[in-house]
């Protein structure tokens, strides 16, 4: 680990711990989007998942996947 000039290790490491714990988490949320197929949306939702990336065969694929979820 590179130390801030003029700290020590134990500094940088507890300056290290703070942004870590105390301001990455109020301004940084990591979402993990799902790639899959129309045929898996639904399981990947029901384990949590917040949305998907799908791919369709063709336009006619797309336009049934979003009726059904209209």
């Amino acid at each position: 680990m590179r130390t801030p000039q003029g700290f020590g290790l134990d500094a940088a490491l507890l300056i290290d711990a703070l942004i870590r714990s105390v301001l990455l988490p109020s301004a940084l949320k990591l979402h993990v989007i799902p790639r899959t197929s129309p045929a898996k949306v639904e399981p990947m939702l029901e384990a949590g998942a917040e949305g998907a990336v799908v791919s369709f065969a063709d336009e006619a694929a797309m336009r049934d996947f979003a009726l059904h979820y209209s």
